[in-house]
């Protein structure tokens, strides 16, 4: 069997299922671009049939936001400090180079009591380099090589557990508010069975009236209830859409798929 062919094979089978198990709203969005959906046009049917992504995948977005991306970069920062400490040992040392290129030209006199005055001059070019090493040592920055180092460390470790308790809050708010859509989804779900019902036996009780099958006060009956399950529904509605919001905002993540745009 070519196992090359077979290797192709599985990676294409795991693409394929990965995008089709991710529909489009489990793709995080960048905050710089991101937009939230408008849940205000959705129909009583749409909101029927909107499904929340898997609370994992809202987590795991949830990890662009600017304040865990600033924690991460404070993290390399850190880092990069405990580096540049392990490597202090080269301050006492310092090397310098130097090089020179030139003409030199040179003019010269002579005489005494028997010769007359006589000059000669010459030129030339010149080039040299220089190498110096310079050692410098400080007692007390010897000494304290290694507890900058570890204090470096601790520094580190400071900020690596300043952002995991920053993701621990920020998953109990996801999970809490993710809890609340859900039961507030259900809820809507109820009320807008009942509301669909209730406002088809109104039609009815309408069409009842006007063929004298029923009395005025039934028909009053129907709209007073009418107006009361339509009261609860724009409540529970307007609930659902403020934790929607802030679910996206939270988790930088889309709920709508992109056909509800």
């Amino acid at each position: 069997m070519n196992y090359r062919r077979y290797h192709f094979f599985v990676i294409f089978a795991i693409a394929v299922s990965l995008l089709s198990f991710s529909p489009s709203y489990c793709w995080a969005q960048d905050d710089d671009s991101f937009q939230l959906d408008d849940f205000s046009s959705l129909s009583t049917d749409d909101f029927l049939k909107i499904e929340l992504p898997s609370i994992n995948v809202l987590i795991e977005n949830s990890k662009l936001r600017p304040e865990v991306r600033a924690l991460n970069a404070q993290e390399q920062i850190q880092e990069s400090l405990l580096s540049r400490e392990k490597r202090g040992w080269m301050d006492f040392f310092s090397m310098g180079t130097g090089y020179t290129y030139g003409n030199v030209g040179m003019y010269s006199s002579y005489s005494d009591l028997t010769t007359p005055m006589y000059s000669s001059s010459s030129t030339g070019t010149n080039k040299s380099w220089q190498i110096g090493v310079s050692a410098n040592f400080n007692l007390g920055t010897i000494f304290d090589l290694k507890g900058k180092i570890k204090r470096q460390k601790l520094a580190v470790e400071v900020t690596r557990l300043q952002k995991l308790t920053a993701l621990d809050e920020q998953r109990s708010k996801i999970i809490e508010l993710y809890a609340k859509t859900q039961l507030q989804l259900a809820l809507l779900r109820g009320i807008a069975e009942t509301y669909i019902l209730t406002k088809t036996n109104d039609q009815v009780m309408q069409q009842n009236f006007l063929s004298a099958k029923v009395k005025i006060s039934d028909l009053m009956v129907a709209k007073q209830s009418l107006a009361t399950v339509n009261e609860s529904y724009e409540t529970s509605k307007s609930e659902l859409i403020q934790s929607l919001l802030k679910l996206e905002l939270m988790t930088n993540t889309k709920i709508l798929k992109s056909d509800k745009k």
